[in-house]
């Protein structure tokens, strides 16, 4: 993790993207660690601005096949809509810490890989702050 010279209060933060089909598919990944559980919860009801469909403005909606629920993360939302194109994301945060992890669904990335990738994320930092 780098230390932000600017940012928005974190005091780590990590990021990841990754790209398919000539970049017409993308995810990105993202973790921040706060120095307090109330920065931590503030930041992540900012961040549920990036759930919103940026044609309609309206919250995003879980559909009906992702059905993964974290037992561990203290705020956490999973919805799809359009942000640029149609996607998931997960936001979830654990402590001092938020991930966001947010996808493109299209023929090589579907709610079933979504999923997956959203339950290993809460699989490996649940086993880091919970051993």
């Amino acid at each position: 993790m780098m230390i932000p010279s600017e940012g928005s209060g974190e005091i780590e933060r990590g990021s990841q993207n990754a790209f398919w089909d000539n970049g017409n598919g993308a995810s990105l990944y993202s973790i921040d660690r706060y120095a307090t559980i109330k920065r931590a919860s503030e930041k992540y009801e900012n961040r549920l601005d990036d759930m919103v469909d940026d044609v309609t403005n309206k919250v995003w909606v879980t559909p009906s096949e992702i059905t993964f629920s974290s037992l561990t993360a203290d705020e956490a939302f999973i919805a799809c809509g359009t942000w640029i194109k149609y996607g998931c994301g997960m936001l979830a945060r654990y402590q001092e810490y938020v991930i966001f992890f947010n996808t493109i669904i299209d023929e090589e990335m579907t709610y079933s890989d979504f999923e997956k990738i959203a339950i290993y994320l809460d699989e490996q930092i649940t086993s880091r702050l919970y051993p």
